[in-house]
């Protein structure tokens, strides 16, 4: 498919190769994720996943295009094109996002009682990455990520991550011992603790509106 791209001037080699490439990738990306469509339906999770899996697929087509154009001396246009798939790459490994179970299910009582948390869990956070609680909510309201601030400050995304998800363990187990909670959906609460705090140290607030 690509070879009747190869015959264009630079600019438009460049724009009739990518073309090619994500043509290619996207026929490749829909027989390959199709036996899967039924399965992921509704399950935003999933399609995230599916999209950041095409992400990546372009960035590595785009990556060979860059080094076909750079073996064919189209040194300049292949080294922006190399950097930019390489820095998208790079971007994607940085953040991964997590493999989860799908975990029993939680009602709507005890989806609440999780998200009532969410403030607390800041607050655990901020203590692994030895921020100062204001100075986290201030990088929050400027729509930066959790997981953003722990990668500025080098600290390992993992490990806030389990820090909350523990965090959240334990308050289940005592919100079950005090009745606030039933065994069942204090359960829930801690098989569901490492997905929550997935979420929540990757979630972006907005702004004036946003919570911390």
């Amino acid at each position: 498919m690509l070879t009747g791209c190869w015959r264009a001037p630079d600019v438009s080699f460049t724009i009739g190769a990518l073309h090619c490439v994500g043509t290619s990738a996207r026929d490749w990306w829909a027989m390959a994720t199709n036996g899967n469509a039924a399965r992921e339906g509704t399950d935003v999770e999933g399609r995230m996943r599916s999209m950041r899996r095409w992400r990546v697929a372009i960035s590595v087509g785009t990556l060979v295009v860059a080094t076909v154009l750079l073996l064919s001396g189209n040194v300049l246009i292949g080294v922006l094109i190399g950097g930019l798939a390489i820095a998208r790459l790079v971007m994607f490994s940085r953040f991964p996002v997590v493999r989860r179970g799908t975990g029993p299910t939680l009602d709507g009582n005890t989806r609440g009682w999780l998200r009532a948390q969410a403030r607390d869990e800041v607050l655990v956070a901020s203590g692994v990455m030895g921020c100062a609680p204001g100075e986290v909510r201030q990088q929050l309201q400027q729509r930066k990520s959790i997981a953003e601030i722990a990668a500025a400050r080098g600290i390992a995304v993992e490990q806030v991550s389990a820090a909350i998800a523990a965090d959240l363990s334990t308050k289940a187990t005592a919100a079950e011992q005090a009745g606030t909670l039933t065994p069942d959906a204090a359960a829930g609460v801690r098989a569901q603790a490492p997905r929550f705090a997935d979420g929540l140290i990757h979630r972006r607030r907005g702004g004036r509106g946003g919570r911390a």
